[in-house]
């Protein structure tokens, strides 16, 4: 599916039938709602300008073959619980040079397994959930010194750098 030159909504659930979604530069979506992608086996690459501060609850969650979603532009973006749980080959979230992620919601990637993408943390601080990266082994946060609220379980089984201080708790299980 090519978007056409405009900025758009995404909202209720899209066709389930759709493998990719293309736009050019003036192609820009300003809003995902809550579940708008959920469930949907089939959508393998969102590859438009995504230009917004929050990817609701349960956007994508259950998209197992996405792979790519790409270019997400904003700060302080907040990613809502479950946005993309269980998308199991996820392997790129690209974020805009400028932009920032604030807050990701409680289980946000839980299952992501295959996600590899460098997270770009807001300089006021980020806030990391429960179980927010459960099961994500390959992610790396840039400005990582600025997580200001992580909770219990976020980053279960998530690899770490030897030069991370916190407190063990919240890396149960990394490896």
């Amino acid at each position: 599916l090519y978007l056409p030159p405009t900025s758009m909504t995404i909202s209720d659930m899209w066709d389930t039938k759709i493998q990719n979604i293309y736009g050019d530069t003036d192609s820009v979506i300003v809003s995902l709602a809550a579940k708008a992608f959920s469930g949907n086996t089939t959508l393998k690459k969102l590859n438009c300008k995504i230009q917004t501060n929050l990817i609701d609850n349960r956007t994508f969650y259950g998209c197992t073959n996405l792979t790519d979603v790409r270019e997400i532009e904003g700060v302080n973006i907040r990613i809502g619980n479950e946005a993309f749980t269980g998308c199991t080959n996820l392997k790129t979230l690209k974020f805009s040079k400028n932009s920032t992620v604030g807050a990701v919601g409680y289980k946000a990637f839980q299952g992501c397994s295959s996600l590899e993408s460098e997270f770009p943390c807001s300089y006021e601080g980020m806030e990391v959930t429960s179980e927010a990266f459960n099961g994500c082994k390959n992610l790396v946060f840039r400005y990582y010194d600025q997580l200001n609220s992580i909770k219990i379980k976020a980053f279960i089984e998530y690899r770490y750098s030897s030069n991370t201080t916190y407190n063990q708790l919240h890396f149960n299980e990394c490896k």
